[in-house]
């Protein structure tokens, strides 16, 4: 990646997906946090089963103990895909 800041303060990043520029003084906290949606469980690159000799003994659809973990750790979402 590359990077640089012109004289009026803009940052550029160039990556072999594109060029993203920006002025950090633009930059204003998102208040929005995103839902969190599990689509796959995977432990060692794995799906889990649920049940038998897995350590996942019941389904965790609609598991509001995952919520409650997550809660403490702010998400980011991020509108660009070069950064």
């Amino acid at each position: 990646m590359v990077f640089v800041k012109s004289p009026r303060g803009e940052m550029f990043f160039c990556s072999s997906v594109g060029l993203t520029s920006f002025f950090p003084r633009d930059i204003v906290d998102d208040s929005y946090v995103p839902p969190l949606v599990l689509t796959d469980f995977l432990l060692s690159d794995k799906p889990v089963p649920v049940g038998g000799d897995s350590p996942l003994k019941k389904s965790i659809t609609g598991t509001h103990s995952l919520v409650h973990l997550i809660r403490g750790h702010p998400a980011r979402p991020y509108s660009s895909g070069s950064i």
